[in-house]
């Protein structure tokens, strides 16, 4: 009986535990993952490839389920012959996950400028369950949609920030999109500003209120509006500063009704800002993060009332994680090993129920070029046998910003939307190990 119950033990003990792992994914072309979700039965992966149906210089929408090992259960590659350029990805009350692109392959009108909004619903099976195609256009010129930042609307539907170049000008505009759950547009507001303005993050308060951020092309500095539930905007305030700040990949993550948005420098090497601001745009902090020889943050994220930053640093070329407190503290920083790679980005990082990070990014390799991967770790500074030997030593001091009060823009509300059968292919991925496992 003893010998059955160790037999028993060693049979069940790794459905007990999770197992921790980092995988590297290999195709024809080049592939990246930009964002995760933990599943029953392992793990969901969502990225851009060039080994789909359309041109191998062109992406393609990427879906990867994995089982809870990292290895590929099947794969799927979803577009036309030009680029479907991911934004974000959410999973909604049904289970299903809501993907929205900026789409080359399927606008209206075929040429370089136009640009619109695809909107895919998924299932896990991977199966297109809906998907729409939606152009907010007041231009006879060129309608150029850009959707940067994607998240769940506590209403009902999802929202999604961007700029666009619909209002009778060839200058973008920042822009909030909001679907219902047949991803048919409710509203889309466009805001009518002077010159080139680049929005990218968006947060939803309790009360329902939203808060978005642009820069604004002729003073670089960062702008915040404050938006009820319908997009109009209540109140905007500039942030000013002695260096130029640009905006990054759209990033933004609320707590407590406390929104934080990261942006970039014009320092040479860039060096990057994180900025805490309350429920009335009132500046809570803003800290700069700068390390020895350049570094790339892609991304921030609250998990578990914790702040995690992602990125890359330049003078080892690994992929970086910083955990922050609430206050901008960092309270650990590492960098991943490479393996046999030459570089590593991290793009985006998720948790599961138990704690355990799951982070995403892409790896370069001089025989199979730019490759996916996926790192499965735990909250702690170790990184399961993945920890660079390099020191990601992080310089933090606060960034002073005047702030001051500006008037409402004015909006727009013009939009169109219809149907678009999406072309998916089934896609090969081979997973190997990326460094040894402890």
């Amino acid at each position: 009986m003893r010998i059955l119950k160790t037999i028993l033990f060693f049979l069940f003990t790794p459905l007990l535990f999770a197992q921790s792992f980092n995988k590297v994914y290999v195709s024809s072309g080049t592939e990246l993952f930009k964002n995760v979700f933990k599943t029953d039965v392992g793990y969901d992966a969502f990225g851009m490839t060039t080994s789909g149906s359309g041109s191998p210089s062109t992406y393609d929408l990427l879906f990867a389920k994995l089982d809870s090992c990292g290895e590929v259960i099947h794969a799927y590659a979803y577009g036309g012959f030009r680029s479907e350029n991911l934004t974000g990805v959410v999973q909604n009350s049904s289970g299903n996950y809501v993907v929205i692109c900026q789409s080359l392959s399927y606008t209206s009108v075929l040429n370089g400028y136009e640009q619109d909004v695809l909107a895919l619903e998924i299932k896990p099976n991977g199966d297109v369950f809906q998907s729409k195609l939606i152009q907010r256009s007041n231009n006879s010129f060129r309608s150029r949609e850009r959707p940067k930042h994607l998240i769940l609307c506590s209403s009902g539907g999802y929202l999604i920030s961007g700029n666009d170049e619909g209002n009778g000008s060839r200058y973008d505009d920042p822009s909030i999109l909001k679907l219902d759950n047949t991803l048919t547009p409710v509203w889309y507001r466009s805001f009518s500003i002077d010159g080139e303005d680049n929005a990218y993050g968006i947060t939803e308060l309790s009360s329902g209120r939203l808060i978005t951020v642009y820069s604004e092309e002729r003073n670089r500095d960062l702008v915040f509006m404050k938006h009820n539930a319908q997009g109009n905007v209540l109140k905007r305030v500039q942030m000013s500063s002695r260096s130029y700040l640009y905006n990054i990949a759209g990033t933004g993550t609320s707590l407590n009704d406390k929104s934080y948005f990261l942006t970039r420098t014009n320092l040479i090497p860039p060096t990057y800002v994180l900025m805490k601001v309350d429920s009335n745009l009132n500046l809570e902090w803003s800290k700069e993060y700068n390390i020895s020889g350049g570094m790339t943050l892609n991304s921030i994220k609250e998990i578990n009332g914790v702040l995690y930053a992602t990125g890359h640093t330049s003078n080892n070329n690994e992929a970086l994680i910083l955990k922050l407190d609430t206050s901008g503290a960092v309270l650990w920083s590492k960098n991943i090993d490479n393996g046999s790679n030459t570089a590593g980005y991290l793009y985006n990082l998720e948790a599961d129920k138990k704690g355990n990070l799951i982070g995403v990014g892409m790896v370069s390799n001089p025989s199979s070029g730019n490759d996916a991967f996926i790192l499965l770790s735990d909250t702690s500074s170790s990184l399961v046998g993945c920890e660079s030997t390099a020191t990601a030593s992080i310089q933090v001091r606060d960034f002073p910003l005047t702030s001051s009060t500006l008037s409402n823009p004015s909006e727009v509300n013009v939009f169109k939307s219809w149907n678009r059968s999406v072309t998916k292919t089934t896609l090969s991925l081979v997973d190997t190990n990326l460094c040894p496992l402890e």
